[in-house]
């Protein structure tokens, strides 16, 4: 298991407390990020329906499909007895039903939670819930595992900071890699033998490469497109440990920069670090998101700035590595940061593009990923 019993106990806990307050009976966690988070179960067949369900008090049970019950021996600490299976030809929302009832949800006359903002419920499975829990009412439980989560442990932190530590050593190996006629793929190639030889898993999200023309374009991904003299590049890279993912936006020039690519790289960078000093426990995000938002605009290298300059990072599964859902960084955000917090810090402009993994400590905030932050020419 990734971590103790007793943390995933206290986990449990936190999550329990908030079932109460809300009045409900219980909540269905259909989420794989949710899911890992609270049991250490995960499996890459999270495209079959799996829900654990999470009692207001007593023990979780977990309903997997018959194929991936093995992936719970492995990674879960619920006992054999809160492990539940449905097979192929069983219809996985009316097995969810049955046990609603098993469980004695469906007589306690509580509201049922559900994340409804989950996209691993089908309509079709969440309309046939609503049936089964009849005559409880079902309610939205979104954010409530994922609040929890915000706050990492410090197991957690020494799992990002691993991720970080390997995103370092990819980036820079992409880094080193350029050169004027090869493919973005050879790049991408030697990015990713670094994070699998470091120890990384499957990421929740691909490597994105882009040059030339290419690099206005979001994510995108590595093609056969070859590096030619002059392009500038974009690299966004995650690496994964234990699910929790540390990422990294890095941009670079073949040759010498123009002017203008150079001053908006400093300027970008300068108001980032501005940012990071403002990140400690207490801080409110949305003054950490004007220290990046407000620069650039000002200096004129965005008409306007809309996309979100930082979430939280944690737990990942394709196609999600953040917790944006829960918390991220838009202009005037009134909520705080506190001690424990990992963000995705972010900055793009003209397809100039950097970004950092940081810790916010007990006394102000830490990089986890420490690679310097520059433009980066290669020759």
């Amino acid at each position: 298991m990734a971590f103790s019993p007793q943390e995933y106990r206290e986990r449990l806990a936190k999550v329990q407390s908030a079932i109460q307050l809300g009045g409900m009976v219980g909540l269905l966690v259909h989420s794989p990020h949710n899911i890992c988070y609270l049991t250490g179960y995960h499996t890459s067949g999270f495209f079959a329906y799996q829900v654990l369900f999470v009692p207001a008090e007593g023990e979780p049970l977990l309903l997997v499909r018959e194929l991936e019950r093995t992936n719970a021996d492995e990674y879960s600490w619920l006992a054999l007895d809160r492990q539940a299976v449905y097979l192929d030809n069983e219809d996985p929302a009316s097995v969810t039903g049955r046990w609603m009832a098993e469980l004695g949800w469906t007589a306690a006359g509580d509201p049922i939670g559900v994340e409804k903002t989950c996209f691993n419920l089908a309509v079709k499975d969440y309309e046939e819930l609503c049936h089964a829990s009849r005559p409880n009412k079902v309610v939205d439980g979104s954010g409530i595992v994922g609040r929890v989560r915000l706050i990492k442990s410090s197991q957690e932190i020494a799992y990002a900071r691993r991720a970080a530590e390997i995103t370092d050593v990819a980036m820079r190996s992409g880094l080193e890699a350029l050169a004027v006629g090869k493919k973005e793929l050879e790049i991408a190639a030697a990015i990713q033998e670094q994070q699998v030889l470091g120890g990384s898993e499957y990421t929740s999200l691909p490597n994105y490469l882009s040059s030339g023309y290419r690099m206005r374009i979001g994510h995108a991904t590595p093609t056969e497109k070859v590096i030619e003299a002059g392009d500038v590049l974009k690299f966004e890279i995650t690496s994964c440990v234990k699910r929790y993912s540390a990422a990294m936006m890095r941009t670079a020039v073949m040759g010498a920069p123009a002017a203008e690519i150079a001053q908006a790289a400093d300027l970008l960078i300068s108001c980032q670090d501005r940012a990071f000093s403002m990140m400690k426990p207490g801080a409110v995000a949305g003054e950490v998101d004007a220290a990046v938002r407000q620069t650039v605009l000002k200096a004129g290298l965005r008409k306007t700035y809309y996309p979100r300059v930082g979430y939280s990072l944690g737990i990942g599964f394709p196609p999600v590595s953040g917790e944006w859902e829960v918390c991220d960084f838009m202009a005037g955000d009134t909520w705080l940061l506190q001690a424990g917090m990992i963000f995705h810090m972010l900055v793009n402009a003209n397809g100039i593009s950097f970004s950092e993994t940081i810790l916010v400590t007990e006394t102000g905030s830490e990089r986890l990923t420490s690679l310097p932050r520059e433009l980066y020419i290669a020759q």
